[in-house]
């Protein structure tokens, strides 16, 4: 009989099954991080294409019946923004580090639009231990009228296990800048975006005016190594599995030198009908082989 007749048996057969079912997961969780690697590599096209496509006047890119979804087609649009600064409302937004890892706040003002709409636009960062709980007064933005040129930015908001912003009817520090929730303590309509802001005129006066930030770099993410990992983990599924039942068909291959006694085998093994000692029901293994080869003597 065949020396892999025992991969018939039924336990066998299981463990088949639960292999097979494993190779279709890691083969479609590779697909899927594939699909996803498209996916981050035609979003980061088309913001691409929004940065370099001509600058406009933010009322042309975000109309006044614009929302939430419009904003993620226009994100890193460079638009241009007239208004006026107002006063004393700018919000802090806290636990901000900047590309060196120094920690600090964003500083964000409420520019209000000709439209009566306001445009929360992020002026820059400032460096801060925790110390600045209040945008300083050295940090205000000039007053009148100014021309802002930046990035339209989508609103921020809370990830998983993070907590929750305050339900105050206003507060000066936010952990981000989400549209939806600094509403709140505005009368006027809030654009559904904010300014990641490039240049302005006039520009800031204050002595501790905060730094521009830089423009947000795209990344591919780590999807391709991802696949590469699930792929990996088929190809070691599909090489090593068989693998494992040739080495058992050829240890039951070898042929005994002589009959076996089944008076001599250990409690709980016997001869299967390929003539090969069976001992996967004896509790002690390394006694039940040490025993088979007493019987094969």
């Amino acid at each position: 009989m065949s020396r892999y007749a025992f991969a018939l048996k039924p336990k066998w057969i299981l463990g088949h099954a639960i292999v097979i079912a494993m190779v279709i997961g890691f083969v479609s969780a590779g697909f899927w991080q594939i699909s996803r690697l498209h996916q981050r590599e035609a979003y980061n096209n088309h913001v691409v294409a929004n940065m370099e496509a001509p600058i406009a006047p933010v009322g042309e890119v975000l109309p006044k019946d614009a929302d939430f979804a419009t904003t993620t087609r226009e994100l890193n649009r460079r638009v241009t923004a007239t208004g006026r600064y107002l006063a004393d409302q700018d919000i802090l937004i806290t636990a901000q580090a900047s590309p060196d890892s120094i920690p600090g706040v964003w500083i964000v003002s409420p520019l209000l639009l000709a439209d009566g709409r306001v445009l929360l636009v992020n002026r820059g960062w400032l460096p801060s231990t925790g110390t600045i709980t209040r945008p300083p007064a050295d940090t205000r933005p000039p007053s009148g009228i100014v021309t802002v040129v930046g990035l339209v930015s989508e609103t921020q908001t809370k990830s998983e296990g993070e907590s929750p912003e305050t339900n105050h009817a206003y507060q000066p520090t936010f952990l981000r800048i989400d549209v939806k929730r600094i509403q709140r303590q505005f009368t006027q309509p809030l654009l559904p975006a904010f300014l990641l802001r490039q240049a302005q005129k006039p520009a800031d006066v204050g002595s501790g005016q905060p730094h521009n930030l830089a423009v947000p770099e795209l990344s591919s993410g780590p999807h391709l190594s991802y696949a590469i990992q699930w792929f990996a983990f088929t190809l070691l599924a599909l090489l090593g599995y068989p693998m494992l039942i040739w080495l058992i068909g050829r240890e039951r291959q070898r042929t005994p030198a002589g009959p076996i006694d089944p008076e001599t085998l250990p409690e709980g093994a016997f001869v299967d009908e390929d003539g090969t000692i069976d001992m996967t029901a004896v509790p002690d293994a390394s006694a039940a082989l040490r025993r088979g080869d007493t019987s094969r003597r």
